[in-house]
């Protein structure tokens, strides 16, 4: 209660933002759009990845092994 009667007498003096909190969430949101813009970019190149990584899961499976390895060069 005594917080909020503090702020609430900052804005009587018109303190708009006293901590920084309109440009803090300004520079968030501003960074979530250039974050928007490069969502999607390596998604062709990781289902590349995901595809030949399941497919060599699949053929330790088919061949009835339980335990196999494989690495990426």
């Amino acid at each position: 209660m005594t917080f909020r009667n503090w702020t609430d007498s900052l804005e009587e003096k018109k303190v708009k933002d006293p901590f920084g909190l309109n440009a803090f969430a300004y520079e968030l949101a501003r960074l979530d759009e250039e974050d928007l813009l490069n969502e999607g970019r390596y998604d062709k190149f990781v289902n590349q990845l995901s595809r030949i990584v399941f497919e060599m899961f699949k053929d330790i499976h088919d061949r009835g092994d339980k335990k196999g390895e494989f690495e990426f060069r």
